[in-house]
């Protein structure tokens, strides 16, 4: 038998019932919660409103606070110098002694006050002086240059204002002349017809003898290992790299080395400017479209040993060009050569470009110039800075646009002005 137990009808109702009553209560105390709430809700927002008015009654009362301690401030002042006029009116005096009148006036005292004017002039043009030397940026003496850099200064070119490119320059008429008119910036070198120089006095101009004498330094820098390859830069344009590489160049021609001159500032070219030559193939050719070295290298008029490679067409991203693996089989192919005795880069400046570091670490170092009176002091230093940190050997400076009245370009004029 199976047996089953049913609640009866009342039990459930009576179960119903009470889960109603208690549903109901539960229910009033949630409405009295929501009512709550929304009372509470209703105050905050009130308070909210008020809040624009709360600040504009804070901001009244610190005016007014503000108003209250300038005035209290006053009171206090005022207080103070009416106490001390008091007190300066209270004070008891007498004469101590007589009234003495002298010959010698009391004041002004000439003499005196003509040694501190003259003591206070000098103490204030030393501090205007050092002043103005702080506050300019660029050098403007050699001297400036030395203190400041701790780099071998290896040549000092002096200025030259009426210096012109050679494509400026009209060309000789007769093809025959062209080596009685040799030429180192504005400077004609006197030869014969045979090509051997003769004597001019002339061509001996502290210019001139700039250049010989940069040339020498580098190759005395060279003693144990020969300088044959370096790159020129600068730190900003219009320093006159280009011009400077350019002239080395021939100065090195004229002294019997086997010179060739590359302008690698694949950006702004100005090398075939100087050198009266045209930039029709050059270097960006040989990397980018496979130009051969014959196609490219140029002599250089009257200049028998003298040879040039252009820039070539400007390239997008001539950055990559000179990193480039073709630009290493460019080297090699001028070392495997071995034509030249001295290979200058003429490169983009080294402010805000890779370019020359890329190329002076294949090679002796980077020479850098430097323009007295527009170089920047804090933008050398950063340079300087930015090549020793890329490993990149340092050969020296250039000072380019010296005044005449340098030590060096008097004895130039001075000695050649005897002679003559």
């Amino acid at each position: 038998g199976k047996s089953f137990s049913l609640a009866s009808p009342s039990s459930l109702r009576l179960n119903l019932n009470q889960e109603f009553i208690k549903t109901a209560n539960q229910l009033k105390v949630l409405e009295v919660r929501s009512q709550a709430l929304t009372s509470g809700m209703q105050n905050v927002e009130q308070q909210i409103n008020l809040m624009p008015v709360l600040a504009r009654q804070y901001t009244d009362l610190n005016r007014q606070l503000n108003v209250a301690t300038n005035s209290l401030d006053l009171v206090l002042k005022e207080k103070e110098n009416l106490k001390l006029e008091a007190a300066k009116q209270a004070l008891p005096w007498q004469m101590i002694a007589q009234p003495e009148i002298t010959d010698q006036p009391v004041y002004p005292q000439p003499v005196k006050n003509l040694s501190l004017g003259l003591f206070g002039g000098l103490i204030l043009g030393m501090g205007a002086a050092l002043l103005a030397e702080r506050l300019d940026p660029v050098y403007h003496s050699l001297s400036e240059i030395k203190e400041a850099i701790s780099l071998p200064i290896l040549g000092e070119i002096p200025l030259q204002k009426d210096l012109q490119p050679l494509s400026s320059q009209t060309p000789d008429a007769h093809a025959g002349d062209l080596f009685s008119n040799l030429k180192i910036g504005n400077t004609t070198l006197a030869t014969s017809k045979q090509g051997e120089k003769t004597k001019n006095l002339q061509a001996a101009t502290p210019f001139l003898e700039a250049f010989r004498s940069l040339n020498t330094n580098i190759r005395l820098l060279g003693s144990d290992n020969p300088i044959n390859s370096l790159v020129i830069s600068s730190s900003v344009p219009s320093e006159g790299k280009s011009t400077i590489s350019s002239h080395l160049a021939q100065a090195a021609a004229a002294m019997g080395q086997r010179v060739l001159i590359i302008d690698a500032d694949l950006r702004r070219p100005q090398v075939h400017h100087w050198l009266g030559k045209k930039n029709v193939k050059g270097l960006s050719n040989y990397l980018a479209t496979g130009a051969s070295l014959e196609e490219i290298i140029q002599p250089v008029d009257a200049w028998e040993n003298l040879h040039m490679i252009s820039a070539g067409e400007v390239p997008p991203d001539p950055t990559r060009l000179l990193a480039s693996a073709k630009m290493q089989e460019f080297r090699n192919e001028l070392k495997e050569r071995n034509c030249y005795d001295l290979i200058i880069y003429d490169t983009p400046p080294v402010g805000g470009f890779a370019d020359g570091r890329i190329l002076a670490n294949h090679t002796n170092g980077i020479i850098l110039v430097l323009r007295v009176g527009k170089t920047d002091r804090s933008a050398i230093k950063q340079n300087i800075d930015t090549l020793k940190t890329a490993n990149v050997p340092i050969l020296g400076i250039i000072a380019n646009g010296v005044s005449r009245g340098s030590h060096s370009s008097y004895y130039y004029e001075r000695y050649y002005s005897r002679q003559s």
